[in-house]
């Protein structure tokens, strides 16, 4: 684990952490026990005759009952007379205990903030180079390099302030975000690649539908490669060893290489509204990145479809509702069940094997209101989970065991968005974003305010994701 450093080296960045006060322990001052058998006859009769007038008789007497009392003296061994005592000090300056340090997790969190892009590791926040106001940004599979915008263009970083460089230009980004880049562009990094997927989202109406269309850069050399114009492509997933994508369109859902190779139909289904939005399927890949799971939606309901990456389907089982969460190898699902429709109703948090069996109800209770509950995600033992419940406590369970326990809160403070990141099964992290500040909280962790924004408008952030189970592409 990471410590951090004193308050000190928090003070210039108008940062505020909460220390141990230092707790004192006085050491009591013990003089050793004083052996009579070797004490001088002068100390002796210091510590314990009064200073009173007596006969020179009686002192001689007294004199020779004394050497008469002392141990005769070893041959060859030679005494040797000791001074007077030195009386020891009535009390010790107390040695004062050195205040612990705040433990916190090695995770990195990226943000921008008066005018600059920062990254927080290791306790303290770093600003990186200069940075758009509230630019997006995102790290890379291995917590490695950021890519942000920056006056409507792409650039990336090392996250130790190393090799900046320019990815797209203003002229390049215009081509593919002719409208507003810095709020309609799309960027993600391949897992495990220096490759950066760009899609854009169209402004011109409401609900800025995504544009479905897909390029891909090169981190390195800033290479652009168009893989589907507007209207071509769909929304892109790649497999978690970042081999594969699968881009779904609410009308298919097609298989293919990074570069747009093996392209292969897998999935065909009618289109699906809600309201006046389109619907895109829902995916979700297995750990291994052989196959993937797919939510279609009809009136008549959800289905559950499996994919391959050889670009076999099959329909996997009927949806109990819509909504529903997997964990990385695919053999659970969560959903809410609502019994009820109106304000008072229970609501309930299921989790089923994949077959559909072993339905169990893992948190229940009675809504006061239209919202409140939700699924923060899966472990990546595929069996630990997080929810946040109706009064507002996330909570970590298992589906081994009944064992429950509360992640630390933060005060009050209105509105806040969490996410979720592990470390491994056992330490889930909550990154809390305010308006004002950026928390962290876990177990064994009290929840702690790690970085304070100035300015007023709310900056994007992004924290590293070195730490999911991630599978290379040699199986390492």
């Amino acid at each position: 684990m990471i410590r951090l450093a004193e308050e000190q080296a928090w003070a210039p960045f108008g940062l505020q952490t909460s220390h141990a006060s230092p707790t004192s322990h006085p050491t009591s001052a013990i003089l050793p026990p004083l052996n009579r058998a070797t004490a001088s006859p002068s100390f002796f009769l210091m510590e314990t005759v009064p200073l009173v007038k007596k006969p020179l008789w009686l002192g001689l007497l007294l004199a020779l009952l004394l050497s008469a009392c002392q141990p005769p003296t070893p041959a060859g061994i030679s005494v040797t007379e000791t001074g007077p005592a030195v009386a020891a000090p009535a009390t010790l300056s107390p040695t004062p205990s050195p205040a612990p340090s705040p433990v916190y997790p090695p995770l990195k969190i990226a943000y921008t903030d008066q005018g600059k892009l920062w990254v927080w590791e290791n306790g303290l926040p770093q600003a990186l180079t200069r940075a758009s106001p509230s630019s997006r940004l995102t790290f890379s599979s291995d917590g490695g390099q950021i890519a942000f915008l920056r006056d409507g263009e792409l650039w990336a970083i090392h996250s130790d302030g190393t090799d900046e460089r320019l990815l797209v230009d203003a002229a390049q980004m215009a081509s593919i975000a002719p409208q507003n880049p810095e709020r309609l562009l799309v960027f993600s990094w391949l897992p495990g690649r220096p490759l950066l997927m760009l899609s854009t989202l169209d402004g011109s109406g409401l609900g800025y539908p995504p544009r479905q269309d897909l390029a891909l850069v090169d981190a390195g050399s800033g290479e652009m490669q168009i893989i589907f114009p507007p209207g071509a492509g769909g929304l892109a997933h790649p497999s978690p060893d970042g081999e594969w994508l699968a881009v779904v369109s609410p009308e298919r859902t097609l298989l293919m290489k990074p570069d747009g190779s093996g392209r292969q139909v897998a999935l065909e289904y009618p289109e699906y509204r809600e309201g006046l939005t389109p619907y895109f399927p829902a995916l979700w890949w297995a750990d291994d990145s052989q196959s993937l799971l797919a939510e279609l939606r009809t009136e008549e309901g959800g289905s559950i479809w499996r994919v391959a990456v050889d670009g076999s389907s099959a329909l996997e089982f009927q949806a109990p509702a819509s909504g529903l969460v997997f964990p990385p190898d695919l053999s659970h699902y969560a959903y809410f069940l609502e019994q009820g429709t109106f304000v008072d109703s229970p609501l309930e948090l299921h989790i089923a094997s994949r077959d559909g069996s072993e339905d169990k109800v893992y948190y229940s209770a009675v809504r006061p209101d239209y919202g409140g509950v939700t699924f923060l995600g899966w472990g990546p033992d595929s069996a630990s989970f997080v929810y946040r419940d109706l009064q507002g406590r996330f909570v970590r369970r298992s589906l081994f065991n009944e064992n429950t326990s509360e992640l630390p809160a933060i005060p009050p403070t209105a509105p806040v968005a969490t996410r979720l990141a592990w470390l491994d099964a056992e330490h889930p992290i909550l990154v809390h974003h305010t308006l004002s500040a950026i928390w962290l909280a876990g177990p064994g962790m009290e929840a702690r305010q790690v970085v304070a924004f100035q300015d007023p408008e709310r900056p994007d952030l992004d924290f590293s994701r070195q730490f999911d189970v991630f599978v290379g592409p040699s199986g390492e």
